[in-house]
């Protein structure tokens, strides 16, 4: 891919990032929670398999 198509597709997606914040801030407060909500099963599925599944 051509570094300028690159440069479009990110600079789109920042855009479009940006106006979902200002247009559904609720929204956009709930995709963030649930981000952070399946980083955190990860991690604790991660620690499980290192501690053999003892907490």
């Amino acid at each position: 891919m051509p570094g300028w198509a690159k440069k479009v597709i990110v600079t789109l997606v920042v855009a479009f990032v940006l106006f979902f914040i200002v247009a559904r801030p609720d929204d956009a407060a709930a995709v963030v929670r649930w981000v952070a909500d399946a980083g955190q099963s990860v991690v604790k599925f991660f620690q499980s398999i290192a501690t053999g599944g003892k907490e």
